[in-house]
Protein backbone atom coordinates (compact mmCIF):
# COMPACT_ATOMS: atom_id res chain seq x y z
CA UNK A 1 0.00 0.00 0.00
CA UNK A 2 1.11 3.60 -0.54
CA UNK A 3 1.06 6.34 2.07
CA UNK A 4 1.85 8.85 -0.69
CA UNK A 5 3.92 8.95 -3.86
CA UNK A 6 7.18 8.86 -1.86
CA UNK A 7 6.46 6.23 0.82
CA UNK A 8 5.49 2.62 0.10
CA UNK A 9 4.66 -0.28 2.44
CA UNK A 10 4.88 -3.99 1.61
CA UNK A 11 4.53 -7.39 3.31
CA UNK A 12 6.43 -10.60 2.48
CA UNK A 13 8.73 -8.54 0.28
CA UNK A 14 11.95 -9.46 -1.51
CA UNK A 15 14.84 -7.02 -2.01
CA UNK A 16 17.81 -7.67 -4.34
CA UNK A 17 20.24 -5.82 -6.58
CA UNK A 18 20.66 -8.84 -8.87
CA UNK A 19 18.89 -8.11 -12.17
CA UNK A 20 18.35 -11.74 -13.21
CA UNK A 21 14.84 -13.10 -13.54
CA UNK A 22 15.71 -15.64 -10.84
CA UNK A 23 18.23 -13.69 -8.67
CA UNK A 24 21.29 -15.37 -7.21
CA UNK A 25 20.56 -13.78 -3.84
CA UNK A 26 17.83 -11.80 -2.12
CA UNK A 27 16.63 -10.53 1.24
CA UNK A 28 13.23 -11.71 2.38
CA UNK A 29 11.34 -9.35 4.72
CA UNK A 30 8.00 -9.78 6.49
CA UNK A 31 7.40 -6.02 6.53
CA UNK A 32 9.06 -3.29 4.50
CA UNK A 33 8.84 0.50 4.26
CA UNK A 34 10.46 2.16 1.24
CA UNK A 35 11.08 5.91 1.18
CA UNK A 36 11.73 6.94 -2.41
CA UNK A 37 15.23 8.34 -3.08
CA UNK A 38 16.13 7.79 0.58
CA UNK A 39 16.13 4.34 2.20
CA UNK A 40 14.37 1.02 2.77
CA UNK A 41 13.53 -0.05 6.34
CA UNK A 42 12.49 -3.67 6.95
CA UNK A 43 12.05 -6.34 9.64
CA UNK A 44 12.96 -9.10 10.09
CA UNK A 45 15.45 -9.81 7.29
CA UNK A 46 16.69 -13.18 6.05
CA UNK A 47 19.47 -13.42 3.46
CA UNK A 48 18.95 -16.15 0.85
CA UNK A 49 21.75 -17.27 -1.48
CA UNK A 50 20.62 -19.63 -4.24
CA UNK A 51 17.26 -19.82 -2.40
CA UNK A 52 19.03 -21.15 0.72
CA UNK A 53 18.55 -19.09 3.93
CA UNK A 54 21.98 -18.06 5.25
CA UNK A 55 21.35 -15.79 8.24
CA UNK A 56 18.80 -13.38 9.66
CA UNK A 57 18.64 -9.94 11.32
CA UNK A 58 15.83 -8.48 13.43
CA UNK A 59 15.77 -5.36 11.20
CA UNK A 60 17.79 -3.57 8.57
CA UNK A 61 18.17 -0.33 6.64
CA UNK A 62 19.16 -0.27 2.94
CA UNK A 63 20.11 2.79 0.86
CA UNK A 64 17.72 3.75 -1.92
CA UNK A 65 19.50 6.66 -3.58
CA UNK A 66 21.22 7.38 -6.88
CA UNK A 67 24.28 9.36 -7.88
CA UNK A 68 26.23 9.13 -4.60
CA UNK A 69 28.08 6.71 -2.36
CA UNK A 70 25.74 4.77 -0.12
CA UNK A 71 26.23 2.41 2.79
CA UNK A 72 24.85 -1.05 2.19
CA UNK A 73 25.31 -4.80 2.16
CA UNK A 74 27.95 -6.52 0.04
CA UNK A 75 26.81 -9.74 -1.58
CA UNK A 76 29.19 -12.72 -1.46
CA UNK A 77 30.26 -15.35 -3.94
CA UNK A 78 29.82 -18.98 -3.01
CA UNK A 79 30.84 -22.41 -4.21
CA UNK A 80 32.74 -25.57 -3.36
CA UNK A 81 36.43 -26.38 -3.46
CA UNK A 82 38.28 -29.67 -3.07
CA UNK A 83 40.47 -28.15 -0.36
CA UNK A 84 38.16 -25.73 1.46
CA UNK A 85 34.86 -27.53 0.98
CA UNK A 86 31.80 -25.33 0.73
CA UNK A 87 32.47 -21.61 1.13
CA UNK A 88 30.80 -18.21 1.19
CA UNK A 89 33.33 -15.52 0.22
CA UNK A 90 33.01 -11.74 0.75
CA UNK A 91 29.78 -11.30 2.71
CA UNK A 92 29.87 -7.89 4.37
CA UNK A 93 28.83 -4.28 4.72
CA UNK A 94 30.09 -1.05 3.14
CA UNK A 95 29.90 2.09 5.27
CA UNK A 96 30.27 5.48 3.58
CA UNK A 97 31.21 7.35 6.74
CA UNK A 98 31.86 10.72 5.12
CA UNK A 99 33.40 12.31 2.04
CA UNK A 100 36.79 11.75 3.68
CA UNK A 101 36.45 8.18 4.90
CA UNK A 102 34.79 4.86 4.09
CA UNK A 103 35.22 1.28 5.22
CA UNK A 104 34.31 -2.16 3.93
CA UNK A 105 33.87 -5.03 6.39
CA UNK A 106 33.67 -8.53 4.91
CA UNK A 107 33.88 -12.11 6.11
CA UNK A 108 34.38 -15.48 4.45
CA UNK A 109 33.44 -18.93 5.71
CA UNK A 110 35.26 -22.08 4.58
CA UNK A 111 33.72 -25.33 5.79
CA UNK A 112 37.06 -27.19 6.04
CA UNK A 113 39.43 -24.30 6.61
CA UNK A 114 38.05 -21.57 8.88
CA UNK A 115 36.82 -17.98 8.94
CA UNK A 116 38.44 -14.86 7.47
CA UNK A 117 37.57 -11.31 8.58
CA UNK A 118 38.64 -8.25 6.56
CA UNK A 119 38.50 -4.51 7.10
CA UNK A 120 39.42 -2.21 4.21
CA UNK A 121 39.53 1.48 5.17
CA UNK A 122 40.07 4.37 2.75
CA UNK A 123 40.73 7.99 3.69
CA UNK A 124 41.46 11.11 1.67
CA UNK A 125 41.56 14.88 1.80
CA UNK A 126 41.69 16.66 -1.50
CA UNK A 127 45.03 18.31 -2.34
CA UNK A 128 46.50 17.00 0.93
CA UNK A 129 46.68 13.24 1.47
CA UNK A 130 45.03 9.90 0.72
CA UNK A 131 45.57 6.29 1.65
CA UNK A 132 44.14 3.05 2.90
CA UNK A 133 44.62 0.64 5.78
CA UNK A 134 43.72 -3.02 5.27
CA UNK A 135 43.41 -5.42 8.19
CA UNK A 136 42.79 -9.12 7.70
CA UNK A 137 42.73 -12.04 10.13
CA UNK A 138 41.97 -15.70 9.69
CA UNK A 139 40.91 -18.26 12.27
CA UNK A 140 41.86 -21.57 10.67
CA UNK A 141 42.26 -25.16 11.71
CA UNK A 142 45.58 -26.08 13.26
CA UNK A 143 47.82 -28.19 11.01
CA UNK A 144 47.49 -31.03 13.54
CA UNK A 145 43.79 -31.49 12.66
CA UNK A 146 43.30 -34.17 10.01
CA UNK A 147 41.44 -33.12 6.86
CA UNK A 148 38.59 -35.57 7.48
CA UNK A 149 38.05 -34.13 10.99
CA UNK A 150 37.73 -30.52 9.88
CA UNK A 151 34.29 -28.98 10.28
CA UNK A 152 33.56 -25.26 10.69
CA UNK A 153 31.46 -25.97 13.79
CA UNK A 154 34.53 -27.51 15.52
CA UNK A 155 36.87 -24.61 14.75
CA UNK A 156 37.05 -23.48 18.38
CA UNK A 157 38.63 -26.75 19.57
CA UNK A 158 41.93 -26.48 17.69
CA UNK A 159 42.65 -23.35 15.67
CA UNK A 160 45.47 -21.09 14.59
CA UNK A 161 45.27 -17.31 14.17
CA UNK A 162 47.02 -15.47 11.34
CA UNK A 163 46.78 -11.83 10.32
CA UNK A 164 47.96 -9.29 7.74
CA UNK A 165 48.33 -5.51 7.97
CA UNK A 166 48.77 -3.33 4.86
CA UNK A 167 49.14 0.44 4.77
CA UNK A 168 49.40 2.77 1.78
CA UNK A 169 49.70 6.52 2.26
CA UNK A 170 50.32 9.43 -0.13
CA UNK A 171 51.04 12.91 1.25
CA UNK A 172 51.18 16.11 -0.75
CA UNK A 173 53.62 18.51 0.95
CA UNK A 174 54.35 22.19 0.41
CA UNK A 175 56.64 23.59 -2.25
CA UNK A 176 56.17 20.77 -4.79
CA UNK A 177 57.12 18.03 -2.35
CA UNK A 178 55.42 14.68 -1.84
CA UNK A 179 55.89 11.49 0.16
CA UNK A 180 54.44 8.00 -0.01
CA UNK A 181 54.58 4.85 2.11
CA UNK A 182 53.62 1.31 1.13
CA UNK A 183 54.03 -1.24 3.93
CA UNK A 184 52.78 -4.74 4.67
CA UNK A 185 53.24 -7.30 7.43
CA UNK A 186 52.30 -11.00 7.42
CA UNK A 187 52.19 -13.03 10.64
CA UNK A 188 52.65 -16.23 8.60
CA UNK A 189 54.83 -16.77 5.55
CA UNK A 190 52.33 -18.98 3.73
CA UNK A 191 49.30 -16.77 4.46
CA UNK A 192 48.47 -16.01 0.83
CA UNK A 193 48.84 -19.62 -0.25
CA UNK A 194 46.54 -20.83 2.52
CA UNK A 195 43.84 -18.16 2.29
CA UNK A 196 43.66 -17.11 -1.36
CA UNK A 197 40.82 -18.40 -3.51
CA UNK A 198 42.03 -16.29 -6.46
CA UNK A 199 45.14 -17.70 -8.17
CA UNK A 200 46.82 -14.28 -8.29
CA UNK A 201 46.72 -14.00 -4.50
CA UNK A 202 47.98 -17.56 -3.92
CA UNK A 203 50.97 -16.92 -6.21
CA UNK A 204 51.93 -13.67 -4.46
CA UNK A 205 54.76 -14.83 -2.19
CA UNK A 206 56.49 -11.49 -1.63
CA UNK A 207 55.86 -8.85 1.05
CA UNK A 208 57.11 -5.54 -0.32
CA UNK A 209 57.42 -2.29 1.63
CA UNK A 210 58.83 1.01 0.45
CA UNK A 211 58.90 4.71 1.25
CA UNK A 212 59.53 7.51 -1.24
CA UNK A 213 60.17 11.25 -0.96
CA UNK A 214 60.22 13.51 -4.01
CA UNK A 215 60.83 17.19 -4.70
CA UNK A 216 60.31 19.15 -7.93
CA UNK A 217 61.69 22.52 -9.06
CA UNK A 218 59.35 23.49 -11.96
CA UNK A 219 61.26 26.57 -13.10
CA UNK A 220 64.57 24.78 -13.50
CA UNK A 221 62.87 21.51 -14.51
CA UNK A 222 64.78 19.56 -11.90
CA UNK A 223 63.48 16.80 -9.64
CA UNK A 224 64.83 14.68 -6.82
CA UNK A 225 63.58 11.40 -5.35
CA UNK A 226 64.77 9.27 -2.43
CA UNK A 227 63.52 5.70 -1.96
CA UNK A 228 63.80 3.03 0.74
CA UNK A 229 62.56 -0.50 0.10
CA UNK A 230 62.34 -3.93 1.70
CA UNK A 231 61.30 -7.27 0.18
CA UNK A 232 60.53 -10.38 2.24
CA UNK A 233 60.24 -13.90 0.83
CA UNK A 234 57.07 -15.29 2.45
CA UNK A 235 57.94 -18.86 1.47
CA UNK A 236 61.55 -18.86 2.72
CA UNK A 237 60.84 -21.22 5.63
CA UNK A 238 58.99 -23.64 3.34
CA UNK A 239 61.88 -23.64 0.87
CA UNK A 240 64.39 -24.89 3.50
CA UNK A 241 62.09 -27.50 5.06
CA UNK A 242 62.81 -30.92 3.44
CA UNK A 243 59.31 -32.14 4.34
CA UNK A 244 57.63 -29.24 2.51
CA UNK A 245 56.41 -29.60 -1.08
CA UNK A 246 58.06 -26.20 -1.72
CA UNK A 247 61.50 -27.40 -0.59
CA UNK A 248 64.26 -26.07 -2.85
CA UNK A 249 67.24 -28.37 -3.39
CA UNK A 250 70.51 -26.42 -3.05
CA UNK A 251 72.44 -26.22 -6.33
CA UNK A 252 75.77 -25.96 -4.52
CA UNK A 253 77.25 -26.45 -1.06
CA UNK A 254 76.60 -23.56 1.32
CA UNK A 255 73.83 -22.01 -0.81
CA UNK A 256 71.60 -19.69 1.22
CA UNK A 257 68.09 -18.31 0.73
CA UNK A 258 67.51 -14.67 1.59
CA UNK A 259 64.68 -14.12 4.04
CA UNK A 260 64.54 -10.43 3.17
CA UNK A 261 66.31 -7.86 1.02
CA UNK A 262 66.65 -4.33 2.34
CA UNK A 263 67.80 -1.58 -0.02
CA UNK A 264 69.67 1.40 1.39
CA UNK A 265 68.34 4.83 0.38
CA UNK A 266 68.47 5.29 -3.37
CA UNK A 267 68.68 8.83 -4.68
CA UNK A 268 67.80 9.92 -8.19
CA UNK A 269 68.17 13.38 -9.71
CA UNK A 270 66.72 14.29 -13.10
CA UNK A 271 66.64 17.32 -15.34
CA UNK A 272 64.04 17.70 -18.08
CA UNK A 273 65.06 18.62 -21.60
CA UNK A 274 65.03 22.26 -22.62
CA UNK A 275 65.89 24.18 -25.79
CA UNK A 276 69.59 24.80 -26.27
CA UNK A 277 68.84 28.15 -27.94
CA UNK A 278 65.50 29.29 -26.47
CA UNK A 279 63.52 32.10 -28.03
CA UNK A 280 60.16 33.79 -27.60
CA UNK A 281 59.82 34.63 -31.27
CA UNK A 282 56.80 33.24 -33.13
CA UNK A 283 58.90 32.23 -36.14
CA UNK A 284 61.59 29.92 -34.78
CA UNK A 285 64.74 28.95 -36.60
CA UNK A 286 65.78 25.29 -36.90
CA UNK A 287 68.41 25.63 -34.18
CA UNK A 288 65.77 26.84 -31.68
CA UNK A 289 64.37 23.28 -31.68
CA UNK A 290 67.62 21.68 -30.57
CA UNK A 291 67.26 20.25 -27.03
Amino acid sequence: RNQDMDIFYAENAIYTTCDLEHPHFHFHMNKMKMINEDKVVARPIILHIADIPIFGLPFGVFPHQKGRRNSGWIMPSYGTDARWGGYVNGLGYYWAGSEYFDTKLTMSFYDRDGITLRSKNNYSKKYSFSGNIDLETKQRFSSSVAAEDRDIFNLGKSRQTDYVVRWNHRQQLRNNQSASVNASYYSSGDYNRRTGIEQQKRLNQQAVSNATYSKRWPKSRNSLSINLSSRRDLMAEQKIDPSSPFYTIPSRSGQQINLSNNVIPQMAFSHSQRALFPTKAKNKSWYNNIN
